[in-house]
């Protein structure tokens, strides 16, 4: 009976984490594939990253914007980037309450390579209470001005 219950603890403990698969795009031409891995930290954030055909690889954080988070603490996803992400299409980030107000439901993530180019992404997921493991959709973009349409299964 010990044994079973340390075994489920054992289940319960672990760390969520998937994957998920995106399509860079080309001028032109078929689209490269993006895989992309995330690990929680904890049930709002956690570590994603992101490889390219060409092998270059970026690493980041991500967070689960939610009506109780505060701006300041989206603070980390500004760097290197425009407050707000004011300067990226269909945003209307005019203020903090319009950025938190936009993106409630949605996963925002920085990422940056060794090769110091930047990544920022946003997500729609599946289910707000599943967070990254119910899966979602999303864009990406890299500081070179290329975009990346991403999906995450369910895990």
């Amino acid at each position: 009976m010990t044994k079973k219950i340390v075994s489920l603890l054992a289940l319960c403990a672990c760390t969520p984490s998937g994957t998920g698969v995106g399509d860079m795009s080309r001028a032109n031409s078929l689209a490269d594939t993006v895989s992309f891995a995330w690990s929680a930290e904890s049930s709002q954030t956690g570590h994603i990253s992101a490889k390219l055909p060409a092998g270059e690889t970026f690493a980041g954080t991500y967070i689960q914007v939610t009506k109780d988070l505060t701006y300041s603490s989206l603070k980390p996803m500004w760097v290197d980037w425009d407050e707000g992400w004011s300067s990226w299409p269909e945003l209307d980030a005019n203020g903090n309450t319009e950025f938190l107000k936009h993106y409630t439901r949605r996963v925002v993530a920085t990422l940056r390579s060794s090769e110091g180019r930047r990544m920022r992404c946003r997500f729609r997921l599946n289910s707000i209470f599943e967070g990254m493991s119910g899966g979602g959709y999303g864009e990406c973009e890299i500081s070179t001005g290329r975009h990346i349409d991403a999906e995450f299964p369910p895990t």
